[in-house]
């Protein structure tokens, strides 16, 4: 729901309109977004277009939402034994506004993928991984340590100062959907 921009509210709306027999405005009944972990325990609420609940259509909702990886391209590393667990993670990618989703069935298919890419003049934005991405990283780009640790502005680019996509993980689009924004997870 976050991902399409649709209010998350609580049952009690549903409870109080057939009660009062009329479709009530739902912000009062707005529920919290999440707990962004840059927040350090804070619960946070999303911003969302103020509809007229009695007349809004989830079209409407869905069409104007924001779009966190609009026009962006997404490599997702899905292997056979995660594909259950993570069947909803191209829908979700989509529904971030990604123009591109492909998957790769492992690590290494990645590092083939974006190495073909590459030679035919076209980029990745983001490589999604369950696994840390500081081994993805190593196992496609190779050893990726310079000794320093650089700094990033407040949010997150999604390509790399060497012109490699990003490797982000399960907690990055967690954090991402609470906030409305993609975050930087250093």
């Amino acid at each position: 729901a976050l991902a399409l921009g649709i209010p998350c509210l609580s049952s009690r709306w549903i409870q109080d309109c057939v009660t009062k027999q009329c479709i009530l405005p739902w912000d009062t009944y707005l529920l919290a977004a999440g707990e962004p972990a840059m927040l350090e325990g804070a619960v946070r609420s999303r911003k969302l277009p103020d509809y007229p609940a009695e007349s809004t259509k989830l079209s409407t909702i869905i069409d104007n939402r924001a779009k966190l990886l609009d026009g962006m391209s997404v490599l997702l590393i899905m292997t056979k034994s995660e594909e259950k667990d993570m069947q909803n993670h191209p829908l979700l990618t989509h529904a971030l506004g990604a123009a591109k989703v492909s998957r790769a069935a492992s690590i290494e298919a990645a590092a083939v993928t974006i190495a073909e890419s590459k030679s035919e003049g076209e980029t990745w934005d983001w490589v999604y991984s369950h696994d840390s991405e500081k081994q993805t990283e190593r196992v496609i780009f190779g050893d990726t340590s310079t000794g320093k640790k650089r700094k990033r502005g407040r949010t997150q680019e999604r390509v790399s100062a060497n012109g490699r996509p990003r490797v982000v993980g399960h907690e990055f689009v967690i954090q991402s959907l609470i906030l409305g924004r993609l975050v930087d997870m250093d």
